[in-house]
């Protein structure tokens, strides 16, 4: 039986949900315990395959659907009630066909400087009304001056690249822990994508810890372009962002070239051919990269061996000026954000019920 009123959600990879559905889902429940919530995961290049049972983990919604079952909805839903659909992550194509099939009102938000278009009645912007990925966060507090002295590892939430890179990065990880015992080395692993029988070794620290509390205890990340990337900034936690090419077909890309990619064989040389196009260019891929005005994350695009991953590393830790310029860049960032984008979307959401 569903509630007299009730919010689609529509949402795609783990980063979207943890930082955008997650707490505007928890909002809502907050403010409108009657309000009925669902969640309708879409096809994306970029998602791990464990969202649904990730989402369902936070009993917030009354069903999630997986992108199969999604798609089985728009060609022929089972169900019609009252309420709306919010995009919050995926092709905005998938916002307008659940909009037209289940005859409800659209509004999302959007990463980018444009509206989402057609039939979204309203468009929730990132530079303009706010970071969803900021909601909650505090950066931590730091002494002068900077010193590393704990550098955190996200291999990632992609088993196939995590099961891939993680000899490489244990390997990196004694390396840098061999040269300099004074650092400590701590790997955050992600609930989608365990490490092989590796990680048991004793010399490394393995830890699964909410991303609030990693952030605020280690003073340098290493990572893989991702939504962390920005959570990281707002932590004000320096950082430099990896995209090992030693596998360029398990390097996510999204739109026509990713779907393409599953092809076998044909999508495995054409991705490998965009992946090193891609490479050449002169571009950025981290998102405190395409936020700030100057690139001050240092990004490394080649293939790696545990010798020379490591050698990059010690040399951004002990690049003072580097770190000062990011952590410059970040506060300047912080201090000058919209700060209430879930309270906005929560009050246009339920606009239609509050009297």
């Amino acid at each position: 039986m569903t509630a007299s009123y009730n919010i689609c959600f529509i949402s795609n990879s783990p980063g979207e949900l943890n930082y955008w559905v997650k707490p505007i889902a928890m909002a809502l429940k907050k403010s409108s315990p009657t309000t009925g919530l669902y969640l309708f995961l879409v096809p994306c290049q970029f998602a791990s395959g464990n969202e649904k049972e990730q989402a369902s983990g936070w009993e917030l919604f009354e069903n999630v659907y997986a992108p199969s079952e999604t798609l089985m909805v728009l060609m022929k839903p089972d169900f019609r009630f009252s309420g709306m659909v919010l995009f919050l992550g995926g092709d905005p194509l998938y916002g307008r066909l659940l909009s037209l099939r289940l005859g409800l009102p659209l509004a999302g938000y959007s990463e980018h400087t444009h509206n989402l278009g057609w039939r979204y009645l309203k468009t929730f912007n990132r530079f303009k009304d706010g970071d969803l990925m900021a909601t909650g966060i505090v950066p931590k507090k730091r002494m002068e001056p900077y010193r590393v002295h704990r550098i955190g590892f996200l291999p990632g939430s992609r088993p196939n690249l995590v099961n891939e890179y993680w000899p490489i990065l244990r390997e990196t990880i004694l390396i840098i822990q061999s040269s300099h015992p004074d650092i400590e080395c701590i790997v955050n692993v992600s609930d989608t994508a365990p490490l092989p029988g590796q990680c048991h070794d004793s010399s490394l620290t393995i830890v699964n810890e909410e991303s609030s509390d990693f952030f605020k205890s280690v003073d340098y990340l290493i990572a893989i372009p991702g939504s962390n990337n920005a959570e990281a900034m707002y932590y004000e936690c320096p950082m430099s962002i990896i995209i090992p090419l030693n596998r360029p077909d398990l390097i996510p890309i999204g739109g026509l070239i990713g779907l393409i990619g599953t092809i076998p064989l044909l999508g495995y040389l054409l991705k490998k051919g965009m992946v090193y196009v891609l490479s050449k260019l002169d571009k950025t891929y981290s998102l405190p990269n395409k936020l700030l005005p100057t690139q001050v994350v240092p990004e490394l695009i080649d293939k790696i061996t545990p010798e020379s991953f490591a050698q990059f590393i010690i040399e951004k830790i002990h690049d003072q000026h580097g770190i000062d310029q990011q952590l410059s860049a970040f506060k300047q960032f912080n201090d000058s954000r919209p700060k209430h984008i879930v309270e906005h979307i929560v009050h246009y959401c339920l606009a239609p019920i509050v009297k």
